[in-house]
């Protein structure tokens, strides 16, 4: 479920560290696992489909609210910056 949030109430956490991973070529050498246990991460785009465990998923592209880039079995908060 993708909910409306105001750009000033986006609050990500308390964490000092917060890791924006794009879905570049160089997502793939990313892991996942050590960025997760460092700060809040935020995949955007199509890394959401494989960091299932991100804290948050951001998108600009309106297909990205359909399961192309995400992942129906991801954890995190999505949020989506996209026309209603």
């Amino acid at each position: 479920m993708i909910k409306k949030v105001q750009w000033t109430r986006v609050e990500p956490s308390n964490h000092d560290l917060i890791f924006i991973i794009g879905s570049g070529p160089s997502a793939k050498s990313v892991d996942f696992n050590t960025l997760k246990e460092a700060g809040f991460c935020i995949a955007v785009n199509d890394v959401g489909h494989r960091f299932l465990t991100a804290d948050a998923w951001f998108t600009l592209d309106p297909w990205g609210l359909h399961t192309q880039q995400l992942n129906h079995k991801f954890t995190g908060i999505p949020y989506a910056a996209v026309p209603e």
